[in-house]
């Protein structure tokens, strides 16, 4: 099982808050090989904190969703790219993705 938080905009959470960049038709700039496969999947991030931290900053939100992704799951996690923020990537459908998120949605504080 893995443990990951995502900010969303819909309470409840639905598909739409789990389409990549490149399924939205936006495209890196430059575009390299590895940027391409970023933009292919979703941010996430390892801890609660860290999720909330990088809404703030982006203003995003208003809402953190917990997903909890089992090992069987047809979704791909890549490893933490940066211990500092926590952040990685999720490949896999939004309905799947959807369907891994837990529990009521967490607010996200902006005081």
């Amino acid at each position: 099982m893995h443990v990951c938080y995502r900010s969303v905009r819909n309470n409840p959470a639905i598909e739409a808050d789990f389409v990549s960049y490149w399924d939205l038709g936006k495209r890196p700039r430059p575009h390299t090989a590895r940027r391409e496969e970023e933009f292919k999947g979703i941010s996430v991030f390892d801890t609660e904190e860290h999720a909330r931290a990088n809404a703030l900053k982006h203003s995003l939100g208003p809402w953190l969703a917990r997903l909890e992704i089992p090992a069987d799951a047809p979704i791909r996690v890549t490893s933490v790219r940066n211990r500092f923020t926590g952040h990685h990537n999720l490949y896999g459908s939004p309905r799947d993705i959807r369907a891994c998120v837990v529990g009521p949605l967490i607010v996200i504080e902006t005081t």
